[in-house]
């Protein structure tokens, strides 16, 4: 018998004694109504199976629980899925790393991102939907923008959340961030914006360049103004709680930065460098583990519980020992770059401009990085196409640069000729396998490619207790990053982090093949 039928045949055997039972899934997927929205409020109506159907009166009336209810898991429940398509098809070998579509919108556009099966581009501050079924004919679906995007506002992360039956997704602004819930990815809807004192327009100074929503906290890398705590209990009324100046985060700019359990991992923005690590079971007072000073990069980012520089190309291990970074690339010399991202244990290295597009890496052994091929730029004028995301097989290529045809936009190429079929799996784990973790804590979870929020929920992520019984929580998200918060202190016991096969998926909807279970104490 496997630790998840044990788990499962636990909770069937958990007697009530008298408390109220709470389904943690109950009308969470598969059933036969869709929610749409009409701005504020989520409605029901006749469609397919999606990854948002339970109401918000459900997720309200279970939040704040004290141990009074008992919480059973989603067992033999459907996975929740995107409403969304994604094309995952064979294409003809002279597409292979060409363009496949024209430029959508010759707009400012940075950090691509994917929700429930749509396209959001993010720019300064301004932002689009798409619908790619037809990946050589995107449809926008819907435009919205801050209200503080006059000047330098760029979208440098994208921070997406789902609370209950609702997905939110946190935007850097020229004076702070703003929250938006994206349930109905045709109208996105403004919920609140938060302004961050020494915020204002800054490209660099006086920029924000990272954000990341965990549980009910948004951290926020400001740069020279330091690392911000934003409250997000209450989206529509968000409120900064925690400042920390850069002494005290490792003596660094912070920019985009990443949570993953208790750890947060610091990076730095262009013309700086430096990696730290924080430990925030206590959300509101991080305690600095370590941080490295290093060689000026352009940005950091994440993968696999690594930290990635460039140019040149470094890459630092920050999860085996959080209070002991250590370095496991030093110096790779690379064409001239701007951002990564990743996909599949493959790199995409966005360069500079006057060379666009993309240089693929095999970064199955993050040590040794070999340079595979080059997903082609536009042959536009001044462009570099330096944002990448893999969706399936395709990449999506992002650009802020100006072109003589106005900005550079976005375009969708063709990554493979051969439909992507390699499922995600889990490259990094926090609290580790075994550990003892406070009763505070929040679970984290890395991928090997990039995951779809939409099929995230009860059924598919799990913290059980040691009775078997599904903790109720939140889910925050990032690329190849998934957190999962309780919505209260966990009692002392043993907990299992539990991911079924066939559950959460990449962007071309691809499962993890294998149950994952992982074990942790709180004393």
């Amino acid at each position: 018998m496997t630790p998840i039928q044990r788990a499962r045949d636990a909770s069937i055997a958990w007697l009530c004694g008298g408390a109220l039972m709470v389904a943690c899934g109950s009308g969470l997927a598969g059933s036969d109504s869709a929610t749409t929205s009409d701005g504020d409020t989520p409605t029901t109506s006749a469609g397919t199976g999606d990854a948002t159907g339970s109401s918000s009166s459900d997720a309200s009336s279970s939040s704040g629980s004290t141990g009074d209810e008992l919480w059973l898991c989603p067992d033999g429940e459907p996975m929740p899925r995107p409403r969304g398509s994604v094309p995952n098809k064979p294409y003809p070998d002279e597409l292979y790393n060409q363009p496949l579509s024209a430029t959508l919108a010759f707009e400012h556009h940075n950090q691509p991102t994917m929700l429930d099966g749509y396209l959001l581009l993010a720019g300064n501050a301004a932002f689009s939907t798409w619908d790619i079924s037809d990946a050589a004919a995107p449809v926008q679906l819907a435009t919205f923008a801050s209200k503080h995007g006059f000047f330098e506002a760029e979208s440098h992360q994208v921070t997406l959340a789902r609370v209950g039956d609702r997905f939110y997704a946190a935007t850097i602004s020229g004076h702070g961030v703003d929250i938006w819930e994206l349930t109905d990815m045709t109208a996105p809807v403004h919920v609140s914006e938060q302004d961050i004192e020494g915020i204002d327009y800054g490209d660099i100074a006086a920029g924000v360049w990272g954000v990341a929503w965990q549980g009910s906290h948004l951290y926020v890398g400001g740069n020279d103004t330091g690392l911000h705590i934003v409250d997000v209990g209450d989206p529509a009324a968000p409120q900064v709680i925690t400042t920390l100046p850069n002494s005290a985060t490792g003596g660094f700019f912070v920019g985009p930065l990443f949570a993953m359990g208790n750890i947060l991992v610091l990076t730095t923005p262009k013309e700086h460098g430096g990696v730290a690590t924080m430990e925030i079971s206590d959300p509101e007072h991080p305690v600095l583990l370590d941080a490295l000073t290093l060689e000026e990069s352009y940005i950091g980012w994440y993968y696999g519980g690594h930290v990635i520089l460039q140019t040149p190309l470094r890459i630092y291990d920050v999860l085996g020992d959080p209070t002991a970074i250590t370095t496991v690339l030093e110096g790779m010399e690379t064409e001239k770059s701007e951002y990564v991202s990743f996909g599949d244990d493959q790199m995409f290295l966005g360069l500079l401009r006057p060379n666009p597009g993309a240089i693929r890496y095999d970064v199955s052994d993050l040590s040794a990085p070999v340079e595979i091929d080059k997903i082609e730029g536009r042959a536009l004028i001044g462009n570099d196409d330096q944002f990448t995301l893999k969706v399936a097989n395709l990449l999506v290529l992002s650009d802020d640069q100006e072109t003589l045809e106005g900005h550079a936009g976005s375009f969708i190429a063709v990554e493979s000729t051969a439909p992507d079929t390699t499922p995600p799996r889990v490259n990094g784990l926090w609290p580790p396998d075994g550990a003892t973790a406070p009763a505070t804590s929040s679970i984290g979870v890395s991928f090997s490619d990039q995951i779809e929020l939409a099929t995230v929920g009860p059924p598919s992520f799990q913290l059980r207790d040691q009775e078997g019984g599904c903790v109720p929580g939140s889910w925050g998200h990032m690329r190849t990053v998934l957190n999962f918060t309780p919505q209260e202190p966990l009692a002392p016991g043993t907990y299992q982090v539990v991911l079924p096969a066939g559950g959460i998926t990449d962007l071309g909807g691809n499962a993890i093949a294998e149950d994952f279970v992982s074990e942790f104490t709180v004393p």
